[in-house]
C-alpha cells in the first residue's frame, strides 16, 4: 500500500508519478466550505495500552476506554487533561463507549457480552451486567437516556430504555443479521438507528426496541471491504435542511453518507474514497462536522456530508499509530484516541462575521434593515446579536432571529425600530461559540430626513380690544406629528414683544393697526415658517366689527 504522505525511502522518485495520479483521482470535488481544525500533539493518557474508543458528551466531558477493562475521564477535553486510568471491568477488554448528549448517561461495553454504566458522566460505574452472553459487543451508542443500542459478534442488537438505572437496567437481545459480525452501530435524536457489519451491508430502525431492522438497499462498501464504524447526527434547532445526516466508513477507506437517514432501508447514500486504507471511526454532529480517522494516524474532515460528500484530508496527525476512536461535539471540538493510549485534540475556530451596507430602499427616518452574513464554522453558537447605536460605543443590541449552525456564509438579518432621523448609526455583528467571540468592523448607516412641514397658519375670533385670537398653524401630511411648532404674533409686520403663544389677547395698542401671526414648524428635515393673512382692529369697538375683517399691510412708524 502507498501512502502518498509517507513517502520516506529511496523508492519515493519511483511511487510520486504513481501517487499523483492516484491523488488526483480520489480528490474530492471542492466544498463551499470547509471545516478547520487544528490538531494538538499526541498526549500520553494511558501509558502502554491501546485506547479503544472515546466519546464526548460536551466539550466539558469526555470518556476513554482501554483494552484492559480501564475507563479514562477528563472534565476539560479542551486543554486534553485526563484523569489516571480507572480499573471498571479488570480482565475484560472494553471496545466501545458512547456518552448520551447532554446528559450524564455513559455506557461502556465489552469483549464479553458485558456493559458497564455511569449514571456520572463517567465518574462513577456500575458493575458489570452481563446482557448478551459471551459475545463480543463491538459498538454502543446511546441517542439518549431512555435509549441506549449495541452490537455484537454474532449479527445482534442488544437494546434497553432504561439504560440510565443501572440496577433495573433492562436490556433485550434481538438478531438482526445472523451469523454476521456487526461493527458499529449510531442512534440520534429524530432518526432511525443504523449498524453495519464486517461484510460492508447497513440495517436500519425507527424502533430498535421492538426489533425491527431493515437492510440499507444503497449501503453496499467496496466489494469484499466491510464497514468499520457509523455516525449519525440528529436534527439541530431550528431544523436544518437536510435533516441530520449518517457517515459510514469501512476497511476500503470509503465515506459512505446520507442526508435523509430518515428515509430508512430506502435511504439514499454516496460514496467518497478518501484514502487507500482502512478507516477506523468517525464521528459527526448536528452542526455539520464529520471527522473520520484512519489506522496510520490520518484524518479527514467533512463539512456537512450529504449524499455527496466533500471531504478534506487534513494529514497525518498520529503517524504510525492506529486512530481507534473519535468524538465530535456541537461546541466544535473532536477528540481522537489511538492504540497506545494517546489522545489527541482539535477545535474549530470562532465564527466568521461579515455586515451588508444597508440598501438605500431599507433605511427609512425611524427604521432600518440590518443584515450580514455568519459562517458558524460547524460550531453551535450560544449567542449572536446585532450592536447598534449613535457611536461605536453602540449600547444597544437585538438578537439574530435564529442560533445558527453549520459552516458557509449564512444570511441573518434583523429590522430595527424606533430610531431617530437624520441620524447616523454605527453597527457590528456579534457571534460567540465556545471557541470565541467574533465581531464584525464598525458599518454605519444614515436615516433619512422627513420631509419639510410647511405650515399654512390663519386666525380665528373676533379682532376688538379685549378679544382672543387663536393662530391656527394649518400643519398636516407626512412629519406632522413629529414637528415642533413656534409662534409669534406681529403688529403692521413687526413682532410684538412677549406674545409668542398660539393665542393672543387683543389690547388697545392694537386698534387700528393690523395683526398677523406666524408659525414656524421644526423636525429633522429643517424648519418652515409662514405668516397669516392681516386681520384689522377697528377703532368702534366691537360694535363696529360685523366679521373678521382684513386690511391692507400697513407699516407702523
Amino acid at each position: 500500500m502507498i501512502r502518498c504522505d509517507r513517502l520516506i525511502d529511496q523508492r519515493a522518485a519511483i511511487a510520486a508519478p504513481l501517487c499523483a495520479v492516484l491523488l488526483a483521482w480520489l480528490a474530492p470535488a471542492p466544498a463551499v466550505a470547509q471545516p478547520q481544525l487544528s490538531w494538538s500533539a499526541a498526549v500520553e493518557i494511558d501509558p502502554v495500552l491501546a485506547l479503544n474508543g472515546v466519546s464526548c458528551a460536551s466539550d466539558a466531558r469526555c470518556v476513554a476506554v482501554d483494552e484492559h477493562g480501564q475507563a479514562l475521564l477528563s472534565a476539560d477535553p479542551v486543554t486534553n487533561s485526563w484523569s489516571a486510568p480507572q480499573a471498571i471491568d479488570s480482565g475484560h477488554p472494553l471496545l466501545s463507549v458512547s456518552c448520551a448528549p447532554a446528559s450524564t448517561l455513559c455506557v461502556a461495553a465489552d469483549g464479553d457480552g458485558r456493559v458497564l454504566v455511569s449514571d456520572s458522566a463517567g465518574a462513577q460505574w456500575s458493575e458489570p451486567l452481563d446482557v448478551d452472553g459471551t459475545n463480543a459487543i463491538g459498538g454502543v451508542a446511546c441517542a439518549s437516556t431512555a435509549l441506549c443500542v449495541a452490537v455484537d459478534g454474532n449479527g445482534d442488537a442488544i437494546v434497553s430504555g432504561t439504560p440510565g438505572v443501572a440496577a433495573t437496567s433492562s436490556w433485550s437481545v434481538h438478531a438482526i443479521d445472523s451469523g454476521h459480525v456487526l461493527t458499529g452501530v449510531s442512534c440520534a435524536l429524530g432518526l432511525p438507528c443504523v449498524a453495519v457489519d464486517s461484510e460492508g451491508r447497513g440495517l436500519t430502525s425507527a424502533d430498535p426496541g421492538e426489533g425491527a431492522w431493515a437492510p440499507i438497499r444503497a449501503l453496499h462498501a467496496a466489494a469484499g471491504a466491510g464497514l468499520t464504524a457509523v455516525a449519525c447526527a440528529g436534527e439541530l434547532p431550528p431544523t436544518p435542511a437536510p435533516p441530520g445526516l449518517c457517515v459510514a466508513v469501512g476497511e476500503a477507506g470509503e465515506a459512505l453518507a446520507s442526508g435523509d437517514p430518515a428515509a430508512g432501508g430506502s435511504a439514499s447514500w454516496g460514496t467518497t474514497p478518501l484514502e487507500i486504507g482502512p478507516l477506523t471511526a468517525v464521528s459527526c454532529q448536528a452542526a455539520g462536522l464529520c471527522v473520520a480517522v484512519d489506522e496510520s494516524g490520518g484524518v479527514y474532515a467533512g463539512d456537512g456530508p450529504t449524499t455527496t460528500p466533500s471531504w478534506t484530508p487534513r494529514g497525518s496527525i498520529d503517524a504510525p499509530h492506529k486512530l481507534t476512536g473519535v468524538s465530535c461535539v456541537a461546541e466544535g471540538l473532536c477528540v481522537a484516541v489511538d492504540n497506545v493510549g494517546h489522545a489527541l485534540v482539535a477545535r474549530v475556530p470562532p465564527p466568521i462575521l461579515t455586515t451588508t451596507p444597508p440598501e438605500p430602499v431599507s433605511v427609512a427616518e425611524t427604521a432600518a434593515s440590518l443584515s450580514g452574513t455568519v459562517d458558524t464554522n460547524d460550531a453551535t453558537l450560544s449567542s449572536c446579536r446585532f450592536e447598534y447605536g449613535t457611536s461605536e460605543a453602540y449600547g444597544q443590541s437585538v438578537p439574530c432571529p435564529t442560533l445558527l449552525a453549520g459552516s458557509a456564509n449564512q444570511p441573518v438579518s434583523f429590522f430595527l425600530t424606533g430610531l431617530t432621523p437624520n441620524v447616523t448609526y454605527d453597527y457590528r455583528v456579534v457571534a460567540v461559540s465556545a471557541s470565541g467571540e467574533a465581531r464584525t468592523a464598525n458599518a454605519t448607516f444614515k436615516t433619512p430626513s422627513p420631509p419639510l412641514v410647511q405650515p399654512h397658519p390663519s386666525i380665528g375670533g373676533i379682532p376688538a380690544p379685549g378679544q382672543r385670537l387663536t393662530c391656527k398653524s394649518g400643519v398636516s401630511g407626512a412629519g406632522a406629528s413629529s414637528a415642533t411648532l413656534t409662534y409669534a404674533w406681529l403688529r403692521d409686520t413687526r413682532a410684538i414683544s412677549g406674545a409668542s403663544g398660539s393665542t393672543y389677547v387683543v389690547g388697545g395698542a392694537d386698534i387700528s393697526h393690523h395683526l398677523q401671526c406666524r408659525v414656524t414648524a421644526t423636525n429633522a428635515g429643517g424648519s418652515a415658517s409662514a405668516a397669516s393673512a392681516f386681520v384689522t382692529v377697528p377703532a368702534g369697538g366691537l360694535g363696529s366689527i360685523s366679521e373678521t375683517q382684513v386690511g391692507t399691510q400697513r407699516v407702523a412708524r
